[in-house]
């Protein structure tokens, strides 16, 4: 059982990560099609129950806004592993298949974002950081 917490600004490649991934094996859950947070919970926890799969497709930019994933995961028996995806000034454009200049809104959204993103400290045994 395994849980997978992504984390990175808007249009970073989570989502597109997930699909060549994750999506033949893990449930997805994120905020942009549930659009609510009780959508979110319960969906949640119908996958801890089942003991499913599953992965957090959200920016997850603060220790605190993964804890509780992490939690539930861990006394639900899950092995949980976070998934960092790293800007480097262009995004890739999945349509195209070329590298484009980030538009004004997500430059602004990089400069908002950013300075609320803590990444998670290695010190439980299984757990694990990967930067995309």
């Amino acid at each position: 059982m395994e849980a997978i917490i992504f984390i990175g600004i808007q249009a970073a490649g989570k989502s597109t990560f997930f699909q060549q991934r994750f999506f033949n094996t893990h449930v997805r859950i994120n905020m942009d099609m549930l659009r609510t947070r009780n959508r979110e919970r319960v969906l949640l926890a119908a996958c801890l129950e089942a003991k499913q799969p599953f992965v957090i497709d959200n920016t997850n930019l603060t220790r605190q806004g993964r804890a509780g994933y992490i939690s539930q995961a861990k006394a639900a028996g899950f092995s949980v592993a976070w998934y960092y995806f790293k800007i480097h000034g262009h995004l890739p454009n999945s349509t195209l298949g070329a590298w484009r200049e980030p538009s004004s809104a997500l430059k602004n959204g990089l400069s908002g974002n950013v300075p609320l993103m803590r990444l998670a400290r290695i010190t439980v045994g299984n757990c694990c950081l990967d930067v995309m």
